[in-house]
């Protein structure tokens, strides 16, 4: 009896335990609220240039909010509604069905939405706004404020703030006209926003901003956005100046609007033609850890700015000359419209700060509104940057537009410790200017400078130093169509350049100027530098041009891989693989000279059985250009003696000692059959090209484009124009003009 006592007890003790245990669990599980049952009316007119505002539904919705300083809620927005301004606690997600949101009535003089505690020490957590349209509703017209651009109360009013706020998220939402900011955000960690489209209006007035984030801040993404903003697009302010009319009046806490900002990622952003596009200010506090990278569309001036703040009128919270650590850039094409305003440094990229590390990869630059309006410009004196990468610049000038003369790189005053510029093309369809790649001026220095696979075409020099560069290393250089008297590498005044080495080296002349070149070594100085071991004027004027290719020079389509071309693997037009980007090179040296190509991967699979008889048709041009080697196995064209068959396969297309041989080698790192190429090569005394270092870029293979690995490892539109490029400069001699 008493065994049979006890187990009824435990049977009750575990009963009233799970009931206990599923009460607590309810009592965190969110509450679920949909507005429109809490007698919210949707009339209002939530889009840009609305001036219906219908029912204020501000105590209705606010009651609703209020929900999770009990309890966290979900919050579907269902309707069209117009507020005062409204307060949002932690543990808050709100949903808003298609075409629904809010609009801030006129003299608010409020955020549109704002965390409960965003001028109090403590913070809030876990808060998410998902869908919807947000109207800041900051002007009716750009001389109408619809609302005050800051005061006392609230300082500056926004769309969106959120002041000390940890795992914030936002996505899939549309913020119009805001007062100022459409999104203020500060003292944040864990951000997400995503898919978040923002247009301030046409006719903005000024400090009308896309994102704006304040120090501190940690671990904040921003993806797939498209922002049209009126100043900065985004904006990462370690330190801010202390220009806020109402500063004196909540000294507490502007004043301490400073902190390190660390660990950033912003990925495909458009920017819609607003002044700036991304900013990074730091002064004293730290900005560290920040990938930029997919950005693509228009600015009036600089798409990016990384300084301690340009403007220096007003007095700084946390003054110094930057504290920026390591900054990735890649992937941008955003055109500049041209100088607009009067008061900034004229640049597609301005930096002005301390910085550890900054990498700039695959940028692209084609418009040149303005003259003397670099893409890249570092500037401030008293600043040093230890680390400058610039990995895959490409800048083209044609005849469509209007030539300007302008720096690509500028130091300007500054100090860089090491400089690598690498894979970059700069090429002008127009007579030479004084357009380097590369400037140094007023004070500015460089301690090393590295050079590594560059192609500059139509300017007077590649590097024009009017500064100071203690070291030069330069590999793999071709520079064409510089002026007269004019060189690669230009020492001005009585600059005198310590050491500078060049090897493989293709161009007229190594250095110029009336500076100094101390020691040169290298390859490059041997004296004959011009390709094909010729000087101009001493070739054969040809008329056929035989290309002897793979799949980079055609492949037919097949969808099975996902390749619905029928042109060079991977490029995304006809117009840019390298047999067409020839083709019209050529062309516009002589339309007469007929082109044939073709793809003989059958051959380097198969060398040692393929059929000459089926080149028959292609026999005896003026010059064969030989492009192929990927897909020739290492081990059999050491063993099978692949030489030995492709010397057969050359004197059996092009017997006559009159045709130009021109031998390229293999766009991948192949050891055993580049090297082998590039012996006989050599040895025949046939123009030579190496192609192999190419592919160290990423940037110049197609991956992401393509989920087949054997398509996306082929060269991209950038890949296909530095192997043009190369064998172009290499040939183009042998053509007459029109």
């Amino acid at each position: 009896m008493k065994r049979l006592f006890s187990c009824i007890i435990a049977v009750l003790f575990m009963t009233c335990l799970s009931y206990s245990q599923t009460q607590e669990k309810s009592a965190n599980s969110p509450n679920v609220y949909y507005l429109s049952a809490f007698g919210a009316i949707s009339d209002a007119d939530i889009e840009k240039n609305s001036t219906s505002f219908g029912t204020d539904n501000t105590a209705i919705i606010q009651k609703v909010l209020d929900k999770a300083l009990l309890n966290p809620i979900i919050v579907y927005w269902d309707g069209k509604y117009s507020v005062t301004g409204l307060t949002i606690y932690s543990n808050t997600r709100i949903i808003a069905f298609e075409g629904c949101g809010a609009i801030l009535r006129n003299n608010s003089d409020q955020c549109l939405l704002s965390n409960a505690n965003w001028f109090a020490s403590n913070t809030d957590c876990n808060i998410s706004v998902q869908g919807g349209i947000w109207n800041g509703n900051g002007f009716n017209d750009a001389l109408t404020p619809a609302q005050t651009h800051d005061n006392a109360k609230e300082g500056w009013i926004c769309a969106l703030r959120f002041y000390g706020v940890k795992n914030l998220t936002i996505k899939d939402a549309i913020i119009y006209k805001p007062r100022t900011f459409s999104l203020s955000a500060q003292n944040v960690e864990n951000v997400f926003i995503q898919n978040v489209k923002i247009d301030v209006g046409e006719n903005a007035p000024i400090n009308c901003d896309g994102l704006n984030f304040v120090g501190p801040a940690s671990n904040v993404t921003i993806r797939d956005c498209d922002i049209l903003a009126k100043d900065d697009h985004i904006a990462f302010n370690a330190d801010i100046p202390l220009e806020l009319k109402w500063d004196s009046l909540n000294t507490n806490l502007y004043k301490n609007f400073y902190g390190n900002i660390t660990n950033v990622t912003v990925d495909n952003v458009r920017l819609e033609g607003g002044l700036f596009g991304i900013r990074l200010l730091s002064c004293k506090s730290r900005i560290d850890n920040v990938t930029i990278r997919n950005i693509h569309g228009t600015t009036k001036e600089y798409w990016l700015v990384i300084d301690n703040y340009w403007q220096n009128a007003f007095p700084i919270n946390n003054p110094g000359n930057g504290n920026i650590g390591t900054v990735l850039i890649e992937n941008v094409h955003v055109e500049s419209e041209g100088k607009s305003v009067p008061y900034v440094n004229h640049t597609y990229a301005n930096i002005q700060a301390n910085a550890e590390c900054l990498i700039f990869k695959d940028i692209q630059r084609n418009r040149f509104a303005e003259d003397s309006f670099p893409s890249i410009l570092i500037t401030g004196k008293d600043r040093t940057i230890k680390k400058l990468i610039v990995e895959g610049y490409n800048s083209s000038e044609n005849t469509e537009t209007m030539p300007k003369t302008t720096n690509h790189i500028e130091i300007n005053g500054t100090r860089i410790k090491y400089l690598s510029v690498s894979n970059s093309i700069v090429t002008r369809d127009y007579p030479s200017n004084n357009s380097p790649l590369l400037c140094v001026k007023n004070g500015g220095s460089v301690d090393c400078l590295q050079l590594d696979h560059i192609f500059c075409q139509g300017i007077n020099n590649v590097v024009d130093v009017q500064g100071m560069i203690t070291h030069i290393s330069a590999s793999n250089i071709i520079h064409t169509d510089a002026g007269p008297e004019e060189g690669t590498f230009k020492a001005a005044g009585q600059i005198a350049i310590p050491d500078l080495i060049l090897t493989n080296y293709t161009g007229e002349k190594p250095t110029c100027g009336t500076g100094d070149f101390i020691q040169t070594r290298g390859d490059g100085f041997a004296g004959n530098v011009v390709p094909n071991k010729l000087r101009k004027g001493t070739y054969t004027k040809k008329k056929t041009v035989l290309i002897l290719g793979n799949s980079l020079v055609r492949h037919s389509p097949s969808p099975e891989i996902g390749w619905y071309g029928d042109w060079g693997m991977a490029a995304s037009v006809k117009d840019s693989d390298l047999v067409h980007l020839l083709i019209s090179d050529i062309h516009h040296v002589d339309p007469s000279v007929v082109i044939n190509f073709k793809n003989i991967a059958d051959f380097e699979r198969n060398f040692d059985t393929y059929l000459l008889s089926n080149l028959d048709s292609l026999k005896n041009p003026d010059m064969l250009i030989m492009k192929i080697a990927e897909n020739v196995n290492d081990q059999k064209a050491i063993d099978d003696h692949f030489i030995l068959w492709y010397d057969k396969l050359i004197k059996y297309i092009a017997p006559n000692d009159q045709s130009v041989k021109v031998i390229a080698d293999g766009f991948w790192a192949k050891e055993s059959i580049n090297r082998l190429i590039e012996e006989y090569a050599i040895q025949k005394g046939y123009s030579y090209i190496s192609l192999v270092g190419l592919s160290k870029d990423s940037t110049n293979m197609a991956l992401g484009r393509f989920k087949h690995s054997g398509v996306a490892i082929h060269p991209s539109d950038k890949g296909m124009r530095m192997i043009e490029q190369r064998i172009w400069v290499s040939i183009k001699d042998n053509f007459n003009k029109k």
